[in-house]
């Protein structure tokens, strides 16, 4: 059984047939509705632990059930077309993964039609890749699009041989080499220059409302707790009081299921909070109001915001009041310039690796925008004659 950032999906294993690379699988239920139980009066009331298992055992004894009969009621079929498996795969898509990337499948299945038409799924070959990549190469698309086509086209011939369409699985889809580009991150100067406009709003919202108030404080809080350590964004939103330890000196990132995040490589992390940081922390902490749960809280326990999204949008404002070049993405943009940051101050590469908590040294050397590092200043460090 996999616990999804949405949904509960079960996995087969005993229903896999030699030569497929996955099980099938079956969406259960919406994590939400694992959670909750609906009273006949319309409120909702939240499940025992014990509750939600015997709940998803039912869910999944029904969805075998479900499979049993489908095995026996599905026809012996032909290879179906291209055009069929792109369908089936866009249904389970649609079921497992968010509307924004359901629509974004569906383009290429039209792309992909529009260029090598409809044709027996067993008749595909390298040939319709390579006319496909290069039909999107004349119309225009950049380089990084046309690769952004070409993973989905791979995920989408993968699944066919993973739901046993195909024997053999297709050749790996070409893609194009790109030429790294500096990342777009903000300077130090530009990083202050929003935070003193945040300690501003902060300032002009003691007459406003209370709710004026919060959200002015939470900005200010959110742009602190990402220009300190380098956070994702989604992380922000979701992380909990519970899971800030000042007496240890660290900040505990932790799976947070009830907004749908997982910790990026699903292994819970110790971050150290710089003394800047403790700083603002602790009389922050200091502060706050009894009942609050999350970091961005409402006041009652429930988080702000419920996407990064939507924390991006609140900042904004503050990033072109700034006059900020507006390439530079309003909080990843910020990740990026932690990891400029720490190179300009001398840190090594694998040391900003771990801060970022990234996997491979090779993300973390893109996050870094060597045109604003000091050259001169290491040139300078260079052993020096005797003479």
């Amino acid at each position: 059984m996999i616990l999804g950032r949405k949904m509960v999906v079960a996995q087969l294993w005993e229903y896999m047939v030699p030569g497929q690379a996955k099980p099938p699988r079956r969406v259960l239920c919406s994590q939400e509705e694992s959670f909750t139980i609906t009273l006949p009066n319309g409120k909702t009331k939240r499940r025992s632990a014990q509750q939600r298992a015997l709940y998803l055992v039912g869910l999944l004894n029904q969805a075998v059930a479900d499979y049993k009969k489908e095995l026996a009621e599905k026809p012996k079929q032909s290879c179906p077309n291209i055009s069929e498996a792109f369908n089936g795969w866009l249904d389970q898509i649609a079921a497992t993964r968010s509307a924004a990337t359901a629509r974004t499948y569906r383009r290429t299945r039209e792309k992909y039609l529009a260029i090598n038409g409809d044709h027996p799924l067993a008749d595909y070959s390298h040939l319709q890749a390579t006319r496909f990549l290069g039909s999107l190469a004349e119309m225009g698309l950049a380089p990084r699009s046309i690769n952004k086509e070409a993973t989905q086209l791979q995920a989408f011939l993968s699944w066919c041989f993973a739901a046993g369409l195909v024997l053999v699985p297709a050749r790996p889809v070409p893609k194009l080499r790109i030429t790294q580009r500096e990342a777009k991150v903000y300077s130090l100067e530009q990083a202050l220059a929003i935070d003193a406009l945040l300690v501003q709003a902060v300032e002009a919202s003691r007459a406003d409302s209370d709710y004026r108030q919060r959200l002015a404080l939470s900005h200010l809080r959110a742009w602190r707790l990402l220009r300190f350590t380098g956070f994702r964004a989604s992380e922000v939103v979701t992380l909990k009081l519970s899971a800030i330890r000042l007496a240890d000196g660290y900040i505990l990132l932790q799976d947070n299921l009830e907004m749908g995040m997982e910790v990026k490589g699903r292994v819970e992390a110790r971050v150290p909070i710089a003394q800047g940081l403790l700083d603002f922390l602790t009389k922050d902490l200091a502060a706050r109001s009894v009942g609050e749960n999350y970091y961005l809280d409402r006041g009652n326990g429930r988080p702000l915001y419920s996407s990064a999204d939507a924390l991006s949008k609140a900042l904004l404002p503050y990033k072109r009041a700034a006059g900020v070049d507006p390439r530079i993405k309003v909080l990843h943009g910020l990740r990026g310039g932690v990891a400029t940051w720490l190179s300009q101050a001398g840190a090594e590469l694998s040391t900003v690796q771990k801060i970022l908590r990234h996997k491979d040294l090779s993300t973390t050397r893109q996050y870094v925008n060597a045109d604003m590092l000091d050259t001169q200043a290491a040139l300078d460090k260079l052993p020096k004659d005797k003479i």
